[in-house]
């Protein structure tokens, strides 16, 4: 046998005392006997400190970059209380992220090299451990992380403005003294896009329920937990007299648990279920295609995306025959394609919908000055007026705000419209480059004007303001609450508990407060927000 693979005779020290027999002791002395297998870890610790010296570097990087990205698309450098805000959220994300990174390297070593030895030379550190103890601390404070995180980026898709685009034009109509009327134009188009967008604001890719259900049927059910006891095998049983679980152990397990089913269901949505059943976004694009409604979304203050949902159809409120006749010339490719850029070369480009948006400052500012300003007074005018005995009154915005509205949707109608006649300026394509790096372009410091810039968006990434766009925060933040809470409490039913109790409130909150913001910006009742 290799000498690294012996471990020797422990040594044994004794402490003891002597009675006088003479005297009458009051009661048995007790004795105890306990044996306790270390070994010398300075190495590997010392490793430890480095790696984590150089990922709290790394997100400290990551951070500045970050902000650099954040001042860009907002076109302003004050240090606000939005600046502020922003930088504590990424700060508390990046060094979350570099800690768990971190936490993920030094369990899985511990497991891999002691689990699965097949002679004993490595010991796990025991919980009293010193630098255990400083783990423990570490996974306490990446959950913090996460969840600041995670709340700002809740408060901040639950601000952010939408703005829906009605393209419909009104019908002419003869009254019966033969003068020609434009018959005004159904709002339900738009409550319907609304009801959709309002559904999609809670969707995920995984299913929280699931990953939690089949977390327990492993670690309970199948006895998986019992692979967190110190034992130097991969043998799933419960027959041990005395179990002693480790936290490194523990938190390996979990880790490489719930990463797995979550990647699983991430696979299974991404290949199959998008592709074959159905792609909840990529529907959701159909469908304003069809209701002949766009949507601009901005989620900062001159940046956010574009929905193109211009219907190439001369009327969209229409008889089913029309739909299914137009549907019919579409798929025989007899009109042009739904593009913004339908004239585009490339049938990618002409094909796409969806946009990243950039606006100048002056057209931010006619957007607050005409329709948010008007919102915000018709908001205090409605919580005024909540006692009133009107039935609903108090619920409707002023009739002023629904024309501020409408002369807003003209000015966005006039830049599309601008945008696609100087199409090779305005839709631009990014480099590969850019694309990877997402950064915001410099061109946007020195924007003015009304011309906004649309760059083609091939990904989507107007999930960002859904839960579809943030499915790895979502993720992180559970696997973070459930392994302190087991840290903590060396029980995975309670940690399980505990993480879909925290899941289920923010998802409420998120689902309350977005339907707010959407009804709010949208002008559309809540109550019509089914």
């Amino acid at each position: 046998m290799d000498e690294k693979n012996k471990i020797y005779p422990p040594s044994m020290d004794i402490l003891y005392a002597q009675r006088d027999p003479s005297y009458e002791y009051p009661g048995m002395e007790t004795c105890t006997f306990e044996v306790a297998y270390t070994m010398d870890n300075e190495k590997f610790w010392a490793t430890w400190d480095i790696l984590l010296i150089l990922a709290m570097s790394a997100s400290a990087f990551s951070w500045i970059y970050r902000m650099m990205q954040f001042t860009r698309r907002r076109q302003n450098q004050d240090f606000d209380a939005s600046f502020i805000s922003h930088a504590v959220a990424m700060a508390a994300g990046d060094l979350c992220t570099a800690i768990t990174a971190i936490l993920i390297c030094c369990s899985g070593y511990w497991f891999l090299f002691f689990k699965a030895q097949a002679d004993v030379y490595t010991m796990v550190p025991l919980d009293n451990d010193k630098q255990v103890q400083l783990f423990r601390l570490l996974l306490k404070v990446a959950a913090g992380g996460a969840a600041i995180r995670l709340v700002y980026t809740i408060y901040r898709q639950c601000n952010y403005d939408v703005f829906f685009i009605d393209w419909e034009k009104p019908r002419i109509t003869i009254s019966q003294s033969g003068k020609k009327t434009k018959a005004p134009v159904s709002s339900w188009r738009t409550i319907l896009v609304a009801n959709e967008w309002n559904e999609l604001q809670t969707q995920r890719i995984t299913s929280r329920d699931l990953t939690l259900f089949l977390m327990m049927f492993f670690l309970l059910g199948l006895e998986y937990e019992s692979l967190g006891i110190i034992e130097p095998n991969l043998n799933m049983q419960k027959s041990y007299t005395n179990k002693i679980f480790s936290v490194l152990l523990r938190f390996a397990l979990s880790v490489t648990m719930m990463i797995g089913i979550a990647f699983s269901q991430v696979a299974y949505k991404v290949v199959i279920h998008h592709n074959y059943v159905k792609n909840s976004l990529q529907q959701f694009v159909d469908l304003i295609t069809l209701a002949n409604t766009s949507i601009i979304i901005l989620d900062d203050k001159c940046a956010g995306y574009y929905l193109h949902g211009r219907s190439l159809m001369p009327f969209t409120d229409c008889s089913m025959i029309e739909l299914n006749q137009q549907l019919r010339k579409e798929h025989e490719m007899q009109v042009s394609p739904r593009g913004l850029v339908p004239s585009a070369n490339r049938q990618e480009l002409a094909e796409n919908q969806t946009f990243e948006l950039f606006i100048s400052k002056e057209l931010r500012a006619t957007y607050e000055g005409k329709l948010l300003a008007q919102i915000d007074e018709s908001s205090i005018r409605l919580r005024d007026g909540r006692g009133t005995n009107n039935r609903g009154a108090a619920e409707l915005p002023h009739d002023s705000v629904v024309f501020a509205a409408e002369e807003i949707a003209e000015v966005f109608r006039a830049l599309i419209a601008s945008t696609e006649a100087n199409a090779a300026k305005a839709v631009l394509e990014r480099p590969f480059m850019e694309r990877i790096m997402s950064m915001p372009p410099e061109s946007l410091a020195t924007h003015s004007g009304s011309q906004p810039i649309f760059y083609h968006d091939f990904s989507n990434t107007f999930s960002s303001v859904l839960y579809y766009g943030i499915e790895a925060q979502l993720l992180i933040f559970e696997l973070l609450v459930f392994t302190a809470v087991d840290a903590e409490m060396k029980s995975f039913a309670i940690a399980t508990f505990i993480t879909w109790l925290a899941g289920c409130t923010i998802s409420y909150v998120r689902s309350v407060f977005g339907e707010k913001n959407i009804s709010r910006k949208s002008l559309i009742d809540g109550r019509f927000l089914i």
